[in-house]
């Protein structure tokens, strides 16, 4: 399940290199919590 790449931009440099979607989605969820 790739999403688009406006997703991936939205998603600021982190010290985690997710190359998964749903990793990507879990560290970003957690932070506007």
């Amino acid at each position: 399940m790739q999403e688009p790449e406006e997703v991936h931009q939205k998603i600021p440099a982190a010290p985690y290199a997710c190359p998964t979607t749903e990793l990507h989605v879990r560290p970003t969820v957690r932070l506007q919590q």
